[in-house]
């Protein structure tokens, strides 16, 4: 009992220095650093890049690979989409972008049993309402 005690008197200590800590805070709020967002390209429309990556899986009907969905994304030559020019970077964007619709479930990825054929992704459906 006498212990629970200590313990009590010591957390009435603790929170009599916080709460002075507290009242000796002086924050402006000007002071802090607002986040800004990430430029765009002025005619690029934010969730095109994504619809475009699910109309594909839904057109192929069969399990195709990132760099299959790049080579058709870079048929379509819509500047709205916002495909960046490098293509290492332009395929990380896309398997970025598939393995959160496999998250989602809504794509499910086929691993290929051979270490030398890339992983194929299939459309299965929309499972949650936005993604």
């Amino acid at each position: 009992l006498e212990s629970i005690r200590e313990q009590i008197g010591q957390a009435e200590q603790d929170i009599q220095r916080l709460s002075a800590l507290i009242e000796e805070f002086n924050l402006n709020a000007t002071d802090i650093r607002s986040i800004r967002a990430v430029s765009r390209k002025p005619d690029s429309v934010y969730g095109l890049f994504r619809d475009t990556l699910v109309k594909i899986l839904q057109e192929a009907g069969e399990p195709i690979t990132a760099a299959e969905m790049l080579e058709v994304l870079k048929e379509k030559n819509d500047t709205r989409i916002n495909l960046p020019s490098d293509r290492r970077i332009a395929h990380q964007k896309v398997s970025r972008d598939l393995r959160t619709l496999c998250a989602c479930g809504m794509v499910t990825r086929y691993n290929s049993s051979s270490n030398f054929q890339s992983v194929r992704w299939l459309w299965v459906g929309q499972k949650r309402e936005s993604f």
